[in-house]
C-alpha cells in the first residue's frame, strides 16, 4: 500500500494459491485486468481502498470465492458486477465515499448471507441506475438489510422519507447503525429527530440536499425525557449538514454533548447551533 502502482496485469504473475491477505489501497491505480485474480482462490482479505482512479473491477473477481473482507471505499467504481454474487463468503464490504458507484444489482447485497459490516456511508452520491439497488431513494436497498441475520455494524445513505421510514421499522437495523446520511428529502420540511434515538450506535450524521427542511425538532416532552433516560445521542461524534437551503437551528444538538466535529455549509437561513431546544 501507498505506492505508486497505477495498473494491475496478468503478466509476469505467479499462481499464488495460499495468499490470504493483499493491500493494494492509496495507489494510483487505474486498471486491473482479467485474469488477474485468477490464482488467488484462498485470497480472505482485499483493500483496494482509496484509488481515485479505479473505476471498474474485473469479473474475474468472482473467482476469489474466499473473500471475506472487501475495501473498495474511495474509489471511481461505476459498478459492481453481477459476477459479485459468488461471493458468498463476505463478512465485511465497505463502500464508503464511492460517489459515481451507480450499479449495485438488485438481489447482490441479500446474496451475503454472512455479512456482518456493511458500510455504504456516501455510496452513489452522484446518480443511480435503475437496475440497481440504490435506485428509487433506497428502498430496495432497505428491503434487501432486511433479511441479513448476521448483519451488527452498517453506515448508509437514504434518500427518500419512505426508505427512512422502512428502515426505522427495524430495530436491528437501527441498532446497527453508525453512521447515516440523509439526502434528497425533498418533501419534508421537519424531521423528528426523537426518530433517531434508537441508533444507540450512531457517532456519525450527515443530512444534506433538504432544500425544503425548515426545522429538526424533539416531538414531545415524553420523547426528551425518553432520550434523556437512554443517553440516546451520546456516541455522535461528527455532523454534517449541507445544502439545507431553510433549516434555521441545530438546537437538538444539547442531547449530543460528546459532539466534536460539526460542518454546516450552504445552510442560508441557519441562526443558531444549540442553545435550547424544542418541544412540540
Amino acid at each position: 500500500m501507498e505506492n505508486q502502482i497505477s495498473s494491475l496485469s496478468i503478466s509476469g504473475i505467479a499462481t499464488f494459491p495460499h495468499l490470504l491477505t493483499l493491500f493494494l489501497n492509496r495507489n494510483d491505480i487505474s486498471s486491473i485486468t482479467s485474469g488477474f485474480f485468477e490464482y488467488m482462490s484462498s485470497l480472505r482479505v482485499l483493500n483496494l481502498s482509496n484509488n481515485d482512479s479505479l473505476r471498474e473491477l474485473p469479473a474475474e473477481i468472482s473467482k476469489l470465492v474466499s473473500l471475506q473482507y472487501l475495501d473498495i471505499s474511495e474509489t471511481a467504481i461505476k459498478e459492481l458486477p453481477k459476477e459479485f454474487k459468488a461471493l458468498v463468503n463476505i463478512k465485511c464490504l465497505n463502500l464508503e465515499n464511492t460517489y459515481y458507484l451507480h450499479t449495485v444489482p438488485r438481489r447482490l447485497i441479500s446474496n451475503f448471507p454472512m455479512l456482518n459490516v456493511l458500510r455504504m456511508f456516501n455510496c452513489g452520491f452522484l446518480c443511480q441506475g435503475k437496475e440497481s439497488v440504490l435506485f428509487g431513494g433506497s428502498e430496495y436497498l432497505v428491503e434487501e438489510l432486511l433479511g441479513l441475520k448476521d448483519l451488527n455494524a452498517l453506515s448508509i445513505t437514504l434518500k427518500s422519507s419512505q426508505a427512512f421510514e422502512k428502515f426505522l421499522s427495524s430495530y436491528k437495523l437501527q441498532s446497527a447503525t453508525q453512521s447515516l446520511c440523509l439526502q434528497y428529502f425533498d418533501n419534508s420540511k421537519s424531521l423528528n429527530v426523537s426518530s433517531l434515538a434508537g441508533m444507540k450506535s450512531l457517532d456519525a450524521l450527515s443530512i444534506c440536499n433538504c432544500k425544503h427542511l425548515e426545522e429538526l425538532k424533539i416531538g414531545s416532552a415524553g420523547e426528551v425525557e425518553k432520550i434523556l433516560e437512554t443517553h440516546a445521542f451520546h456516541n455522535l461524534v461528527t455532523v454534517h449538514i449541507d445544502c439545507c437551503l431553510k433549516l434555521r437551528d441545530l438546537t437538538w444538538l444539547i442531547f449530543a454533548p460528546n459532539v466534536k466535529k460539526i460542518v454546516i455549509s450552504s445552510c442560508y437561513e441557519m441562526e443558531e447551533i444549540s442553545q435550547c431546544w424544542k418541544i412540540g
